[in-house]
């Protein structure tokens, strides 16, 4: 390994790191694909894992940046990289390189926690819009029910009232019978 490649490969061993850190992220969340490019492409790349010895810091520039054009510069990382890492020969120091990390997780926490947010609140419309539902079809089941049963009720205290006159004729008819 080259002694003039040390501090690079600080840089970009800590945003790897950064990036294995905040993983569980990452794999639960097709969101980041969209907002922040490093992880995901780093994910896909071998230096994921297993970072090499002797980084070169334009292959991993090319490789973070690669899968989504137009991305890369945008993020606080993207800003990292794109004026620590590309342009500096010197590399940033620890605690520089530190602040990055803090930095892209804590802006990770937050577009996940703006995600969370929203699937929480679009859920809980969701779940209110079924119970509504559930509420309306139970009162129209149950007024259905009741007017069949009311209307069961009318139809046989009808038919109850015609067979009685029915009886009270046949009993009258019974005692006095037509005349001839």
């Amino acid at each position: 390994m080259r002694e003039d490649r040390g501090p690079t490969r600080l840089c970009t061993r800590g945003i790897l790191q950064a990036a294995q850190e905040a993983r569980w992220l990452i794999l639960r969340s097709s969101f980041f694909a969209d907002r922040c490019s490093v992880p995901v492409s780093v994910e896909r790349s071998h230096s994921f894992e297993h970072p090499p010895e002797d980084i070169d810091r334009d292959a991993i520039y090319y490789d973070v940046a690669k899968t989504k054009k137009g991305v890369f510069g945008t993020g606080l990382l993207g800003k990292a990289l794109a004026s620590k890492c590309s342009s500096s020969t010197d590399g940033p120091s620890s605690s520089q390189n530190a602040r990055w990390r803090e930095e892209l997780l804590g802006e990770m926490n937050t577009q996940m926690a703006a995600k969370v947010e929203e699937a929480v609140r679009s859920t809980q419309q969701r779940v209110e819009a079924e119970m509504r539902e559930r509420m309306e079809a139970d009162i129209r089941a149950r007024m259905e029910a009741e007017m069949s049963a009311r209307m069961e009720a009318e139809m046989k205290s009808r038919m109850d009232a015609e067979m009685e006159k029915m009886r009270e004729l046949v009993r009258q008819l019974a005692h006095h019978p037509p005349p001839p």
